[in-house]
Parts: structure tokens; C-alpha cells; sequence
């Protein structure tokens, strides 16, 4: 690692990492393009570490870029308040923090990082609150601080960030016909159709695609086909055992409750199913604003979603 890195260069390494998009970071720093690239470069020379790789869906942090993200905030949180007598101080936040999320993300993301605030902040609390029906409109009216979302929308005023990468997968009840079945063959999307499902619904104005949206007066037509909706992801497994359902959740919610329930059977992946993002939203009014930084670095660094491994799973094809 290099001396002599400057502070600029670490505003401009948080807020890539947030916006994941060049050019976006470099308007928020007010900076050219090339005035951007050449602070990369010079981060990247410091750290001795690529940071950020691109991918369609922008910049991509590193495993040494996540692991460096809450130590810079905190570097450049003492340095804005370097002799300041009102200096930021955890323990003086006296406020009630909303999140708006579904069961896995009060599970995964919010659950863990109250367990690291409250004895920090002892003058907190933290309401979780169902996902609005406009998480860009409750965010702008403060009706909400942040938002645990799965899919990927774009507000000028709104931000967000990746809090893991998960995958789908079906699961069923261990004794369901299909785990028989695919003891001598593979199991195929044509396969599952053959019986109903019970499918995710939750119902707001921020459309998404996948298992995450459904309209109401889609219900009556699909009756046929979908035994249960359930806004809870966690509900899904309960709904499958002991009958011909099948479900479709992300694999770390299936790990957790292979530890509660030993009576369903993960099928495998399914090939067409985009990988699950999970992305916490918050609005520019309190981007950088430290009690608001402070509690967004306790939400990113105490996930306990970690690297999953799911080379030896199956795969559905359609």
C-alpha cells in the first residue's frame, strides 16, 4: 500500500461504492469523467487492488473494497468533525430509525444490525414497517429512512446499494413426487407445472419482475395454478410441507430453515430465475449526513448473508 492518499480520493472511493456508476459518482464529487478515472487509478495504486470491476449493473466493489468501506467512512467522519466540540458521537443519537422490508430482510439485515447499534446507541429505537407503496415517495417524505428492496429502480434523488447476491430455488415437501423423480431423471420447469405452487406477493407501486410483484386481479385467473400467496418469504416452506405445493425462495432462507425443518427437500436452482439482489434505499437528503451514514454502515457491514455455495445444486431448466 502506498502513502499519501488524500481525502478527496476517499469521498470519491464512498461514493462509488454507493452509486456504483462513474459518472454518477463523479457528478456527486464534481468531478470530470477523466478527473474520476485518474482518482481511481490513484486509489487503486494505493490499495494495490482493482476496487471496483465493471458488470452490468455498474461497479462492482471488491472483497478488499467491501472490507475497506465502513473503515473510510469512519476515517472521513473524524476528519469532518476534526475540532468540532459537537463532534459525532453514537452515543448521542436519540432518534427512531423506520426500515421498510419484508420478513428475510428484518431477518438478515435489520435483526443484525440493531444487535450492533443498541448497546453503541443506547437511545435509539428501530420501527420496521411494511414495504410502502411507493418506497421512492415515502423516502422523499421521510415517512421511511431506508428501504430493503430486491429489485433494482433508478430515482435521481433516491440511493441505493447492494447488500449481498442470493439465487432462487424450489422446494418442496420430502415426500412430494418429484424427489422421487429426480433420483433417474432431471427435474424441468414442465415438471412443476404439473402442480400448484405457492408464490410471493407483495403488492406496491414499485414494480419489479419475478416471484416479488403481483396484481390482485391477476388472482382469480391464476387460482388454478397458485395454491397460496404469502407477502412472507419465511412462510413459504411451512406452505409446501405435507402437501404436492411447491415454492420458490432464495437459498439462504432455505439453508436457515433446514435448521428448523427437516421434512422438505431443496430441489435445485432454477436457470432462468435472475439472481436475488438485495439493496438497501435511502434518500440524497441524508446521504451525508453521519447519523444516517452511521447507521447505513451498520446495515451494510452486519449482514449475515455470506458467500453461498451452490455448485453442487441441481438445476431446473425450463
Amino acid at each position: 500500500m502506498k502513502d499519501n492518499i488524500d481525502m478527496e480520493a476517499l469521498q470519491f472511493f464512498v461514493v462509488l461504492y454507493e452509486y456504483k456508476h462513474l459518472t454518477l459518482a463523479a457528478q456527486q464529487c464534481d468531478l470530470s469523467k477523466s478527473g474520476a478515472s485518474r482518482c481511481l487509478a490513484r486509489l487503486r495504486e494505493h490499495f494495490q487492488d482493482e476496487l471496483f470491476r465493471k458488470s452490468a449493473n455498474g461497479m462492482v466493489a471488491t472483497p478488499c473494497a467491501q472490507r475497506l468501506y465502513e473503515e473510510v467512512l469512519h476515517i472521513l467522519r473524524l476528519y469532518t468533525n476534526l475540532g468540532k466540540k459537537d463532534a459525532f458521537c453514537p452515543t448521542k443519537i436519540s432518534k427512531v430509525f423506520r426500515i421498510a422490508g419484508v420478513d428475510n430482510a428484518a431477518l438478515f439485515y435489520i435483526a443484525p444490525a440493531v444487535q450492533a447499534m443498541l448497546p453503541i446507541a443506547t437511545d435509539i429505537s428501530v420501527q420496521v414497517v411494511p414495504l410502502p407503496n411507493s418506497i421512492e415517495i415515502a423516502l422523499r417524505s421521510g415517512d421511511i429512512d431506508f428501504a430493503i428492496y430486491p429489485i433494482l429502480f433508478r430515482a435521481d434523488d433516491i440511493c441505493s446499494m447492494p447488500l449481498a447476491e442470493d439465487f432462487y430455488v424450489v422446494v418442496v415437501d420430502k415426500d412430494h413426487p418429484l424427489v422421487e423423480k429426480q433420483k433417474t431423471s432431471p427435474i424441468t420447469l414442465s415438471d412443476l407445472r404439473q402442480y400448484r405452487k405457492v408464490k410471493i406477493s407483495i403488492e406496491h407501486q414499485t414494480k419489479g419482475e419475478g416471484v416479488w410483484t403481483e396484481s390482485i386481479a391477476r388472482m382469480p385467473q391464476e387460482k388454478r395454478d397458485v395454491a397460496v400467496w404469502t407477502p412472507y418469504l419465511t412462510t413459504v416452506v411451512p406452505f409446501v410441507l405435507q402437501t404436492e405445493n411447491w415454492g420458490v425462495i432464495p437459498l439462504h432462507i432455505a439453508q436457515l430453515q433446514q435448521k428448523q425443518f427437516s421434512n422438505f427437500v431443496i430441489l435445485g436452482k432454477l436457470s432462468s430465475s435472475k439472481n436475488l439482489v438485495p439493496r438497501l434505499y435511502w434518500h440524497r437528503h441524508t446521504h451525508t449526513d453521519p447519523v444516517y451514514q452511521w447507521v447505513r454502515s451498520m446495515i451494510i457491514g452486519t449482514s449475515k448473508i455470506s458467500s453461498l455455495q451452490n455448485d453442487l445444486l441441481q438445476v431446473i431448466a425450463d
